[in-house]
């Protein structure tokens, strides 16, 4: 009986000692980074989204969440563990050990145009036992823009040339310099610089 109970005391300060430990060092040297992986991208393509989580120290995390929102017009292809509501709300669940990095990548397609960001991130972890909860905010500034899809018509592109074509006309409200049409007779509207002097003096009259 004094055996048992010196075993289930011993037991209990282990437990005790872990807790403490866990809540004093489990964020100590965690990096975590949310960003994009091109900041660019047209409404309808896919895009990236990777997720780093780095925990530099020695002491093993059995789970950690990392928890985000964004715009649901930024479409996941994974699904698993989200909700989507006015927002786009993600929940990824990591088991990392010491001196281990993860790379996720999470691809999505822009159904929208417009600027999305990422403003934060919340961590939630446990200690080996699962015996309690820890959790913690962080600022996070991660940005996309998707652009309107480009447009392309044929016919639209063709008819666009045919404006963009060289038309010459006799007229011109400002004359261009450089364009060169030929020789005429002098007009009343037509000033002392566009006169061909040569050609007058050849033909005698301006």
């Amino acid at each position: 009986m004094i055996a048992l109970l010196t075993v289930g005391i011993v037991a209990w300060l282990l437990l005790m000692a872990e807790t403490k430990v866990y809540q004093k060092l489990w964020n100590r040297n965690l990096s975590v980074k949310i960003s994009f992986k091109n900041r660019e991208i047209f409404e309808g393509e896919q895009g990236e989204l990777l997720e780093v989580v780095e925990n530099k120290k020695h002491l093993p995390l059995s789970m950690l969440k990392v928890k985000f929102h964004t715009d649901r017009n930024l479409a996941f292809d994974d699904v698993e563990g989200s909700n989507v509501s006015d927002l786009f709300y993600r929940n990824d669940v990591f088991q990392i050990g010491g001196g281990e990095r993860i790379t996720r990548t999470l691809t999505f397609t822009g159904k929208k145009r417009g600027y999305y960001k990422i403003m934060g991130i919340d961590l939630v972890s446990t200690d080996l036992l699962m015996a309690m909860d820890m959790a913690e905010s962080r600022r996070e500034d991660s940005w996309l823009y998707v652009y309107p899809k480009p447009f392309y018509d044929e016919e639209f592109m063709q008819s666009l040339q045919q404006l963009n074509g060289e038309v010459l006309t006799r007229q011109h409200l400002i004359e261009d310099p450089f364009e060169y049409r030929g020789i005429r007779e002098y007009q009343p509207y037509d000033t002392m610089r566009s006169v061909n002097w040569k050609a007058t003096a050849k033909t005698g009259t301006l």
